[in-house]
């Protein structure tokens, strides 16, 4: 039995959620829906824009996010990024800590925590803007190898990809242990954008990858196809195994050979931030703790519906308890 059961490596955010009006996003000047990254100096000036406004603080990253539902829903995870050692450092370790994730983290001195801003209009849509600071230099160095080795599942986050000198060899490198110790790696797409302009080094991941995450539009970006069975089926032919999530639609699943449709719960979204997050951490977990394919699913579907209803990425409420509904 391995120490681990699912190791992610990812940006460690400390995430600043406020809800605002589309009139501010304007004035703001925000690409809304999508997720812009800008500098040290242009985070603090729209922090310092958004003073007035009610904001909450808490860790995120797409894989921490999805390591802290994993671990959450009685899972043994660890988190592997790179903080500051500033106050969100210091309140991101902190907050990881207590939710019993072992943390494979470095502090660097003298350097700041990354941060996204992450605005919520009264649509539910997200728009984010993110400074990754110090943990866009994570690194094939900043992995423990013996962390990986013990760990079944390896989940790379597919942000790592746009550096080719950094965060690429901390997601190669940690596939090639997981593999070559007879381990599992799971890959999140992370963005449609990444799948356009990183393709080369998303296909390198994906060949020593069990398991892909994707949502449709970055599915359709990587198969250049459109129709949303079509795209399913072009993405099972390149990957063993696949989720392909559809928003508000049900889920596409191709795993162990089978093909499942998982339907969506419907709900009044809040705030859309974490829900692809929760669906891998919930699914990893489920078929890592001996669950089937099909209550994965469903259970990763219904707590991705229960954390779009609430602001911010960490969900409220029993988690646990939420799962034993989908299922029951």
């Amino acid at each position: 039995m391995k120490k681990y059961q699912l190791y992610g490596v990812g940006h460690a955010i400390m995430d600043i959620i406020a809800k605002i009006s589309d009139q501010h996003l304007i004035e703001l000047g925000l690409r809304k829906a999508g997720m812009t990254y800008v500098s040290e100096e242009m985070q603090e000036k729209i922090v310092s824009k958004l003073e007035n406004q009610d904001k909450s603080l808490i860790s995120g990253g797409s894989v921490a996010n999805s390591v802290v539902s994993f671990q959450q829903l009685g899972g043994n995870a660890a988190f592997a990024g790179l903080l500051g050692d500033d106050e969100f450092g210091k309140a991101y370790l902190q907050q990881l800590q207590e939710l019993g994730v072992e943390m494979d983290v470095k502090i660097i001195p003298n350097r700041s925590t990354g941060s996204s801003i992450i605005v919520v209009t009264p649509d539910a849509e997200r728009t984010m803007n993110t400074s990754l600071g110090i943990s866009s230099e994570i690194s094939a160095s900043h992995l423990t190898k013996e962390t990986v080795v013990e760990s079944e599942w390896f989940y790379v986050e597919g942000y790592l990809l746009c550096n080719p000198s950094t965060g690429f060899t901390a997601a190669n490198q940690g596939a090639t242990y997981s593999k070559a110790s007879g381990n599992k790696v799971a890959l999140t797409f992370s963005d449609a954008f990444l799948v356009k302009d990183h393709r080369q080094r998303l296909d390198t991941i994906i060949d020593k990858s069990d398991l892909v995450f994707a949502n449709i539009q970055e599915a359709q970006e990587y198969t250049g196809i459109s129709d949303d069975r079509q795209v399913f089926n072009a993405l099972k032919k390149r990957v063993k195994n696949v989720v392909m999530t559809r928003s508000e639609k049900s889920v596409f699943i191709h795993f162990e050979g089978k093909d499942l449709e998982i339907p969506a719960f419907s709900c009044k979204p809040v705030d859309l931030t974490g829900a692809g997050d929760m669906f891998a951490g919930a699914f990893l977990y489920g078929i890592t703790n001996g669950y089937s394919p099909e209550e994965s699913g469903r259970a990763a579907s219904y707590l991705s519906m229960k954390i779009i209803t609430q602001v911010g990425a960490r969900l409220n409420g029993d988690i646990k308890k939420y799962w034993k509904e989908a299922i029951s």
